[in-house]
């Protein structure tokens, strides 16, 4: 009835050993196929967690960097408020930790981009998926961030500039006083 079998009802015991050895081995192949389905979600988990790691390494480097940078940057605001004109000494150290700092986020590009195309290549990430765009945002934002440390850059060389024409402008003053 409705196409189904009652093994009770075969007579042939060689049949009936045969077919409930193949609802056996059925049962234990589809096991196998929700075995498999689990470890690649397993895999893709971990693949995600691997682009996470890459992440999590940098931006452990690149806040230590920009900790420095605000220190610095703390110092200046300090010495200006005092009315005293700053070095050109600490924004040669603010490019020094801001080229570092871009050095980094170049690495963590290379990195990520290195890292996901490895995972498409192995199938664990497909285009366009939601571990895709996620992973793209995040590449992204450093790329976002290696454009700001780049305007950084000129900001502290515009600042050096200016504190030199500072200087020149006073001591054209100083000159012109005494003549």
């Amino acid at each position: 009835i409705n196409g189904t079998l009652n093994i009770e009802t075969i007579k042939d015991e060689n049949l009936k050993d045969k077919i409930e050895d193949y609802s056996e081995w059925h049962e234990k192949i589809l096991d196998c196929e929700d075995a498999i389905d689990d470890l690649k979600d397993k895999l893709k988990d971990l693949a995600k967690q691997k682009f996470d790691n890459v992440t999590k390494e940098f931006e452990n480097q690149i806040d230590l960097i920009k900790h420095e940078t605000d220190m610095l940057d703390a110092y200046i605001d300090q010495i200006e408020e005092r009315g005293y004109l700053v070095s050109t000494k600490l924004y040669d150290q603010m490019i020094t930790h801001e080229k570092d700092n871009l050095s980094k986020l170049q690495s963590e590009y290379d990195n990520l981009t290195t890292t996901l195309q490895g995972l498409l290549d192995s199938g664990l990430v497909t285009k366009y998926s939601d571990q895709w765009y996620e992973m793209m945002g995040d590449i992204n934002d450093v790329t976002k961030a290696i454009v700001e440390s780049n305007t950084a850059i000129i900001k502290y060389q515009n600042s050096i500039r200016d504190i030199k024409w500072d200087v020149f402008d006073k001591l054209q003053e100083r000159i012109s006083a005494v003549k």
